[in-house]
């Protein structure tokens, strides 16, 4: 975010732990979260541990753009992708929200499902992909929904003023132009990542005589 955007988002943010916008003191709206586990129950914890982070941040985007009386624009929007892995088994999943009026439901769905030890590791290098692409493919347009949103918050008042601020919405976007257009989540598991054209390459160190 620019100077203005944090400036506009300081009325929000004050006692952060209460915020809709932050996940934790120094982080905004995350779009990504990963856990590892082990053992026979281990990737169903992570799983529901990875659906309550992307729940949060999926619930912040759309308290974002509720602000701006543009919510609807969210529904059924992918706004969070997770990875639930342990030593063998990868479990990738996107969150959306469904926007029912005020109320706000968030589901997940399966993007991939893998064994990164079957079939002679076919599959080893899709999360990497994923991952890379989702960096690469998905953040810019994901960072270009928030500023905008953002950029329609009012500028704050002076500090004796804010028990007044309103909220109101400034400026609507054009129809086109309100959103920006989405990534499709088999093209992070297909395409080839923009900064990495090739496997990394791993040596095994060397023995010692």
């Amino acid at each position: 975010f620019t100077k203005g955007q944090l400036r506009k988002l300081e009325p929000f943010i004050k006692g952060w732990i209460d915020t809709p916008f932050l996940a934790t003191a120094w982080m905004y709206s995350p779009y990504f979260t990963a856990e590892v586990k082990c053992g026979n129950e281990g990737l169903n914890i992570a799983d529901r541990q990875n659906a309550h982070s992307a729940g949060v941040a999926v619930n912040q985007v759309v308290n974002l753009y509720r602000n701006v009386s543009r919510q609807h624009e969210l529904n059924q929007k992918v706004l969070a992708y997770s990875i639930s892995h342990d030593q063998e088994a990868v479990r990738i999943y996107g969150h959306y929200p469904v926007i029912d009026g005020d109320e706000t439901h968030v589901y997940r769905f399966t993007v991939k499902k893998l064994d990164i030890m079957s079939e002679a590791g076919k599959d080893r290098w899709t999360s990497f992909i994923f991952t890379t692409n989702l960096y690469d493919l998905y953040y810019p347009t994901h960072i270009e929904r928030l500023r905008s949103a953002v950029d329609q918050l009012p500028d704050p008042l002076p500090d004796e003023h804010e028990q007044h601020l309103d909220l109101e919405v400034l400026s609507q976007p054009d129809e086109e132009e309100s959103q920006p257009d989405m990534v499709d989540s088999q093209d992070l598991l297909n395409s080839a990542p923009a900064s990495q054209t090739s496997h990394p390459s791993f040596k095994k160190p060397r023995s010692k005589s």
